[in-house]
């Protein structure tokens, strides 16, 4: 049928769609189970029932891992009937998934009671908390799984920018879209950017504050500049310091002994005249010193 020209019956359209979507995954959901109970998919030449949908339906792996989800673990009576959405669904399966029949049943009646007011995002989180009490043992190895699925792949393009996929386990995820909240929000009225080019945005400005980098410039040769002529004036700017080569320390000189008691030294002794003064301070004699007495 050709896309009605009113928005407003596009609008009242898809909501029928959306519920009918929902029966239809009922439905099928409904058959997978029985298929995988049945382990019908490998006597068709399928390794497993995930691998048969992405085969046959051309489904994703984690898409073709919900609807067998979905096909085991949920009673699906409201799921037909339209008053279940497929996102609540999908959580309350992963909640339950591997749990024992008691602990799916007490963990699902909670979670269809939260549905009634709360919107995927909040079961699914509901979930993971239900998990936790109810079986300790399990959500430990959960998290285990979790944490060895992460990879963060990446591939170079040629103009030297990066493209990849990644995954992350559930407190770094939670870490990362933390930061994409506060910091790939608009700008300010009239920001246009898409979702996608905030949340780059965001990342290329964590990078610039957390990871400093070298960027390396080849130049050639013919590009630098040539040393200036003998006697040409330095055409460094006026006040560059000057390095100073330092000085070679001298060579020591030994001190000079302090006078003996009752003598001058020999920068004070002055010569009367007529007398000579020897170099011990005292006058020679015949030189008209008086015998037996000394400068003192």
């Amino acid at each position: 049928m050709p896309v009605p020209e009113s928005a407003q019956v596009c609008l009242a359209e898809a909501e029928e769609l959306l519920a009918a979507r929902d029966r239809i995954t009922s439905a099928l959901a409904a058959r997978v189970g029985r298929v995988h109970r049945a382990g019908e998919a490998k006597n068709h030449g399928h390794a497993s029932t995930k691998l048969w949908l992405r085969s046959v339906g051309g489904m994703t792996t984690p898409g073709a891992g919900r609807l067998v989800t979905m096909g085991m673990e949920l009673d699906r009576e409201r799921f037909a009937e339209g008053s279940l959405a497929e996102g609540i669904v999908e959580a309350i399966c992963t909640a339950t998934s591997g749990l024992t029949d008691e602990q799916a049943t007490t963990a699902e009646g909670i979670l269809l009671e939260l549905a009634g007011s709360a919107g995927a995002a909040e079961v699914a989180k509901a979930g993971r908390y239900l998990r936790a009490v109810l079986d300790p043992d399990g959500h430990e190895s959960d998290e285990q799984a979790d944490f060895d699925r992460r990879f963060f792949r990446v591939r170079r393009r040629r103009n030297g920018g990066l493209e990849g996929e990644f995954y992350l386990p559930v407190e770094a995820a939670a870490r990362l879209q933390h930061l994409l909240d506060v910091y790939a929000k608009p700008k300010a009225e009239g920001d246009d950017r898409t979702p996608s080019v905030r949340n780059a945005d965001a990342f290329i400005a964590f990078l610039e504050n957390k990871i400093a980098t070298e960027l390396l410039v080849l130049v050639t040769a013919e590009s630098l500049p040539d040393d200036p002529p003998a006697g040409e004036p330095s055409r460094e700017p006026a006040g560059t310091p000057v390095p100073v080569r330092p000085a070679p320390p001298a060579s020591p000189v030994p001190p000079i002994p302090p006078p003996h008691r009752g003598q001058k030294a020999a920068s004070d002794q002055k010569a009367a005249p007529g007398r000579e003064v020897a170099p011990g301070g005292d006058a020679r004699p015949g030189q008209g010193a008086r015998p037996g007495r000394g400068w003192g």
